[in-house]
């Protein structure tokens, strides 16, 4: 899809995704969405609300009865993404090519595979907390029991988020769990990072003999961490939040308190997101 495409018919009463919040109020609208989140679409997402909005809101009386056929028959959701993207006429021949491939290889994945995409994407929008409880529900999955790779890199992406949450007691203990079950390096250099930041000798002394960890190699990612730390110490926002919180005689009291309380609300709303 190239250039700017007017929609077609707008909605009065919009379609809200329930894990986003996202209000969609065309078939473009739609088809862009699906296209951008076609690894997280799940068979619940063709719902009575969705083919609703299709009929009622959009009047596509034509798509609208196909996608209800295509649950009564119990089709692959598959065809149903389908079967949106090609009433919505959004994009080209070659576009609908190249999303022909993308669905070939969805109907390759497993659902654990798929789930696991979908709690990536909620981490990554720093969404932590139901990114956790996802992670968490593919643990206890049955279907999950015997895929030792996925189930690693589960255990590490939740140590991944522990460790932005500063919590790096639990983050290691997913890291040993995820380092455990494949043995990765990468699993393990978070294990090492992890120690650093956690400061506890003993536990850093006994883990270096267990995971046979050099005190040269310790070193090099001791000086990595500081490297890390002292960029962070150098971000422009980071030196602007701080000065911020610095009360000088040169500054009104009511001022500073209005910086301080601006800055306490953006630290809030940013926690709410994680949530």
């Amino acid at each position: 899809m190239s250039g700017l495409l007017l929609c077609t018919k707008t909605a009065k009463r919009p379609l809200t995704i329930k894990d986003s919040g996202i209000n969609l109020y065309s078939m473009e609208e739609l088809c862009y969405y699906i296209y951008n989140n076609i690894y997280i679409i799940e068979p619940e997402f063709f719902s009575k609300e969705l083919i609703e909005f299709l009929e009622k809101e959009l009047e596509l009386e034509k798509t609208a009865k196909k996608l209800k056929d295509q649950i009564f028959r119990n089709e692959s959701y598959i065809n149903m993404i389908r079967t949106i993207l090609e009433g919505g006429f959004y994009y080209s021949d070659e576009e609908m090519g190249q999303i022909e491939e993308v669905l070939a290889d969805l109907g390759k994945k497993s659902q654990g595979d798929r789930m696991k995409f979908k709690a990536d994407m909620m981490a990554e929008q720093g969404k932590y907390e139901k990114a956790l409880n996802a992670y968490r529900s593919l643990l206890e999955a049955k279907y999950n029991a015997e895929q030792t790779k996925l189930l690693g890199d589960i255990w590490n992406n939740m140590g991944v988020i522990y460790a932005r949450m500063f919590l790096f007691e639990d983050a290691l203990c997913c890291f040993q769990k995820a380092y455990n079950m494949e043995g990765e390096q990468e699993y393990r250099d978070n294990i090492i990072c992890s120690l650093i930041f956690m400061e506890n000798k003993e536990k850093f002394c006994e883990l270096m003999e267990t995971y046979n960890i050099s005190e040269e190699t310790a070193d090099r990612y001791r000086r990595a961490v500081m490297m890390a730390e002292e960029e962070v110490r150098n971000n422009p926002g980071i030196i602007h939040e701080t000065e911020m919180f610095k009360y000088t005689a040169d500054k009104e009291l009511g001022s500073y308190y209005s910086d301080v309380d601006s800055v306490l609300d953006k630290w809030k709303q940013e926690y709410r997101e994680h949530i």
